[in-house]
């Protein structure tokens, strides 16, 4: 593949070649805004009811974990709130009797869940 380029003596015609630049300072930016945001993304949990008699459970919660707490959201959306951690959601959300497990969720490239070693 063969490039040209055409240059010309007039400043206002510059066929395109002073965006080239911007172009490439724009990809740069993107990477690095993707790496910024990526460092800064909250981790995705679910808080899941265990059934003992069943191999299954129920996701009674989404949540996210940010640098400084967790939000909180009951699947159907009737519920939600804020924590200082997604350990003291589970905690809270223990109490309602049931086996509760913290499952952490990696990012959507990555589809597999874990429950914490």
């Amino acid at each position: 593949m063969t490039a040209s380029a055409h240059h010309s003596t007039d400043a206002s015609d510059d066929n395109g070649q002073a965006g080239l630049p911007r172009l490439a300072a724009a990809q740069e930016s993107a990477s690095l805004l993707e790496t910024f945001v990526g460092g800064l993304a909250p981790r995705l949990f679910a808080l899941v009811e265990e059934n003992d008699d069943e191999l299954d459970g129920q996701i009674l919660a989404w949540g996210l974990q940010f640098h400084d707490h967790a939000s909180v959201v009951a699947y159907g959306g009737e519920m939600w709130g804020s924590f200082t951690s997604a350990t003291s959601a589970l905690r809270i959300v223990a109490h309602m009797g049931t086996t509760i497990r913290l499952v952490w969720c990696s990012p959507a490239d990555t589809p597999a869940c874990r429950t914490p070693d």
